[in-house]
């Protein structure tokens, strides 16, 4: 899975870095899952992202927005542990991730995102999965130990 630093990391990474702002990072960091492209800032234009293809290039800025799965359906974000130090800026997750069984159609799950708080929050990376799939009632969604891949490019 390729991943992407979100424009608020960007920021609070270089503030801190070469101004001297302090950033906290989150104590926890939790994995959201997506039914649709994120849109991010890359340069001035803003990229929404469907199976690979750029389908639209806007003028605005910062992350603009994607569909998150509903958290009707038994959805809820679930937290990532990361282990060793980071190899050449390369993370991965040490546990198993896995979600609740779902109680609706949670839709063609593709893309995800790592995220700051359980709910609400600010999105740290982001990126598209390797294989999507559909999620019907009473499935189960999760990712296997050390395939949720995190690299700081």
């Amino acid at each position: 899975m390729d991943t992407c630093k979100s424009t608020y990391l960007k920021d609070k990474l270089a503030g801190h870095v070469l101004k001297g702002v302090v950033y906290q990072p989150p104590e926890k960091v939790y994995l959201a899952l997506f039914c649709s492209g994120i849109i991010e800032t890359d340069s001035e234009a803003v990229k929404l992202q469907k199976n690979g293809a750029i389908l639209a290039a806007l003028r605005m800025g910062d992350l603009v927005g994607a569909k998150e799965l509903s958290f009707d359906s038994n959805y809820e974000r679930q937290q990532i542990i990361f282990g060793t130090e980071p190899v050449n800026g390369k993370l991965l997750n040490s546990d198993e991730i896995r979600f609740p069984q779902f109680t609706d159609d949670a839709g063609f799950v593709s893309h995800f995102a790592v995220m700051d708080s359980f709910s609400d929050g600010n999105v740290l990376y982001f990126g598209q999965l390797e294989l999507g799939r559909l999620v019907y009632m009473g499935d189960t969604f999760h990712v296997r130990l050390e395939t949720l891949s995190i690299e700081d490019g």
